[in-house]
């Protein structure tokens, strides 16, 4: 697929390093997607913006300036996967804490 865009060597061995790395943390999206879904439909929409704008506003802008700082070109392609993988972690800390403050309401019920 990438030899249909370009025939240069560096070009799709770059290609191939930044899809392994985007492939790496495409499943974590379906987590953070899910869980800013369900904050919004159960009425906690704090929680559903805090995740939904964790992965370009909080982490993503402030890892542009950061990684190609202290990585150059590996920093570039890291970029957006460690923003995804910064994000779901945000997103399992906001779920774990509406999970157990629930938990707990049910048991005292």
């Amino acid at each position: 697929m990438l030899r249909l865009m370009s025939n240069d060597d560096e070009v799709i061995a770059a290609g191939i390093t930044l899809l392994r790395m985007q492939c790496f943390s495409l499943p974590l999206l379906s987590f953070f997607a899910v869980s800013g879904m369900f904050m919004q439909n159960i009425g906690n929409y704090g929680a559903a913006l805090l995740i939904s704008i964790s992965r370009q506003g909080f982490f993503y802008v402030p890892l542009v300036y950061l990684m190609p700082a202290l990585y150059g070109k590996t920093g570039i392609y890291l970029l957006q996967p460690l923003a995804d993988v910064l994000s779901f972690v945000l997103a399992v800390a906001v779920m774990y804490r509406w999970y157990k403050k629930n938990n707990k309401a049910k048991i005292k019920n």
